[in-house]
């Protein structure tokens, strides 16, 4: 291994840091945002716990944007989101109801798809 110390000038230096600099930002660009994190069907149905068929309707009259490569369908988390936002319900009577609706199970599962998700970036 060569521990020789290297020389450079002042320009060199320079136009070396400009370079990481470009590249910071061309990689700052690159990095995926949380919206940005795609679920194929396996994810979808037990995210959304509904059934193939119900993800398949739900494709075919367009209520879910999808991306479609080879023979997997992918959809981004972003749009599920809006998906959920669109179909809000006000004026909840109960709250405690809409609460226990979801078990901790149910939520953990949830929260373990995001993880996957989010690691498969």
């Amino acid at each position: 291994m060569n521990t020789k110390p290297l020389l450079i000038t002042r320009d060199q230096f320079n136009q070396m840091m400009k370079r990481f600099d470009e590249l910071a930002e061309y990689m700052t660009d690159k990095v995926k945002k949380p919206g940005d994190i795609y679920l194929d069907n396996a994810d979808m149905i037990k995210l959304m716990k509904i059934s193939k068929g119900t993800l398949n309707n739900w494709r075919k009259n367009g209520t879910i944007p999808y991306s479609k490569l080879g023979h997997k369908f992918y959809y981004l988390l972003s749009d599920v989101e809006k998906l959920i936002e669109q179909h809000q319900r006000q004026g909840v009577k109960n709250p405690s109801i809409a609460i226990t609706k979801i078990s901790d199970k149910q939520y953990a599962d949830i929260e373990r798809l995001v993880s996957v998700a989010k690691n498969k970036l």
